[in-house]
């Protein structure tokens, strides 16, 4: 027996896979590799509480307790935020 799986992987994009065998969970199994393959990686975000707390904290001191640590648990957006803080001090200096 022929398998054929369509696996979406974006919007208006999918892979396709094709085997013969006389298993019909094999392409489930198949479906379900391919689809775990091409889940976007978790994206990081500190909670709403405690990005406010490190923003607070930035705006009234200019430096963050375990700055490091918690920059890398920040998601994308946060990260620009803290940034865009950052510049607009060193634009301030001038």
């Amino acid at each position: 027996m022929k398998y054929t799986v369509h696996v979406p992987v974006e919007q208006y994009g999918f892979i396709s896979a094709e085997w013969e065998g006389d298993d019909p969970k094999a392409s489930y199994e198949a479906y379900n590799a391919i689809a775990e393959a091409f889940k976007p990686a978790p994206v990081n975000s500190l909670p709403d509480k405690e990005f406010n707390a490190v923003v607070d904290e930035y705006l009234t001191k200019k430096t963050i307790t375990n700055g490091q640590e918690a920059y890398e648990k920040m998601s994308p957006k946060q990260q620009d935020i803290i940034q865009a803080i950052k510049r607009s001090y060193q634009r301030l200096k001038k």
